[in-house]
């Protein structure tokens, strides 16, 4: 699978990151309703690659993992013929 920077994941993440909501209150009501955390442990030492890779990069290490996942979510779903949104 080839790995780009300029997909669609990446730049709805910046995008989300530079643009919060107005209305705080409405939206964490809405994200309590409608978004599942996903996460993982790391070592020290992994963790503090991580930070540092992804301060070379220039994106934070949660909009990594969303794109990350997504990415392996549309892939997975492709190689089945069927790409999910």
């Amino acid at each position: 699978m080839a790995f780009t920077w300029g997909n669609a994941a990446h730049h709805a993440a910046i995008e989300a990151v530079n643009h919060p909501p107005k209305n705080r209150d409405r939206q964490a009501r809405w994200d309590l309703e409608n978004l599942i955390t996903e996460s993982t442990k790391f070592t020290r030492d992994e963790d503090a690659e991580l930070r540092r890779l992804c301060k070379e990069a220039g994106i934070t290490r949660h909009q990594l993992i969303k794109c990350l996942l997504r990415e392996w979510v549309a892939a997975w779903n492709g190689r089945k013929g069927t790409v999910s949104k």
